[in-house]
């Protein structure tokens, strides 16, 4: 699904700047890059390199555990005050109420 929906963004967005993409299995965000140019994506290299350049940062992600990690990982690593996060992963009502 986060392909799609980068792919869409690419596509059909008005994006001044390439849009920044980060996968925990690395070899996925060299293969966006490579499809649609490096003028559209560049890969970030680590989660904190992509949400401290962005003030935007979208999630998909397939697990309960996974979102929490990630999500626990942002927060914690650095300033976020300002910046909109996005998830747009299917999650369990428990996920949903955790603080």
């Amino acid at each position: 699904m986060g392909r799609g929906m980068c792919l869409n963004l690419v596509k059909k967005g008005c994006l001044d700047k390439p849009l920044l993409v980060y996968n925990r299995t690395q070899k996925r965000s060299e293969d966006f890059v490579a499809q649609v140019g490096s003028d559209h994506a560049k890969m970030c290299t680590s989660l904190h390199e992509g949400v401290g350049s962005c003030d935007i940062t979208f999630s998909w992600l397939g697990l309960d555990s996974a979102v929490a990690d990630i999500y626990e990982s942002m927060a914690e690593g650095g300033d976020i005050c300002g910046k909109l996060f996005i998830g747009c992963s299917t999650i369990s009502p428990e996920l949903r109420l955790r603080n």
